[in-house]
């Protein structure tokens, strides 16, 4: 009964160490950002040359993650703008919706 308890503890903690690991490489190791969220937001974007990261948070769900991205870019007037995305991922990495504010 213990050993089966046990491996079941040690499966649970490798799947939840391969979603953290599958998680961890949507971000840049460089400045934090998601890969796919830049890309969308930029997409969105006026001028997307323009776009400059400034943070990046998330937090897990049950179908991926929450990501609140605060970032600078120009508008359509050509003023620099702080705006903030938010972002639902699955754990895949594809973005599933997508609010700029």
């Amino acid at each position: 009964m213990l050993a089966s308890a046990l491996a079941v503890q040690r499966a649970n903690e490798a799947k939840t160490a391969k979603r953290k690991k599958d998680i961890e490489r949507q971000f840049s190791g460089w400045d934090g950002s998601h890969h796919a969220v830049v890309e969308e937001t930029k997409n969105r974007m006026s001028n997307p040359d323009s776009f400059e990261h400034i943070e990046t948070r998330y937090k897990e769900t049950e179908t991926g993650i929450s990501v609140v991205m605060r970032f600078r870019g120009s508008n359509a007037f050509g003023g620099v703008v702080t705006n903030i995305a938010f972002a639902e991922v699955n754990e895949n990495g594809r973005v599933i919706s997508l609010t700029i504010e």
